[in-house]
């Protein structure tokens, strides 16, 4: 009966360590993926930000630049 008692609590220190691994390797694994996506959003963010930077050069190159080119790539000018 003692090894009976012994081999039970055996089961369940080995049972409970199943777990505890498991939710310490899902946690880390939750943790990097919730790391990977908080930083995927903060490049995304950040390409938003860089989206607004390109779209305000393209208006100034499209509103000055181009057609200050065009003007002077005209033949009469030369």
């Amino acid at each position: 009966m003692f090894k009976e008692v012994i081999k039970f609590f055996m089961a369940i220190v080995l049972i409970s360590l199943l777990i505890a691994l498991f939710f310490y390797y899902a946690e880390t694994i939750i943790g990097s993926i919730v790391y990977v996506i908080s930083g995927f959003i903060e490049w995304v963010l950040s390409l938003h930000k860089f989206l607004q930077y390109f779209i305000g050069a393209f208006t100034v190159l499209s509103l000055i630049v181009i057609p200050l080119w065009l003007f002077f790539k005209q033949d009469y000018l030369i």
